[in-house]
């Protein structure tokens, strides 16, 4: 299992389909930094890759007032056994 980890927020990517091509159905994409914000553009989002996949780092949506709207949350040390569970971890946006 790859990690995908997307910083960026969505108004800032103009490739967000291309990028989505190298996830995998066995990767996970975690939300963290401004990348929170695909919380509200989730609908786009989702129907590129498997909302299951899709994960957001809890303090990162809270500091920006957002609501998960069907992402999982996961907390600080949630997201350290992500990273040390997956093969390789790569920054998609």
């Amino acid at each position: 299992m790859n990690l995908f980890l997307v910083k960026q927020s969505p108004f800032a990517i103009s490739d967000l389909e291309q990028q989505c091509q190298l996830v995998k159905a066995d990767d996970n994409i975690i939300l963290m930094y401004d990348g929170c914000y695909f919380v509200n553009e989730l609908d786009r989002f989702a129907s590129l890759v498997n909302p299951q996949q899709i994960f957001a780092i809890n303090v990162h949506c809270t500091e920006r007032q957002l609501t998960s709207k069907g992402v999982t949350l996961l907390s600080l040390s949630d997201f350290a056994d992500q990273c040390f569970s997956a093969n390789h971890i790569l920054t998609l946006l």
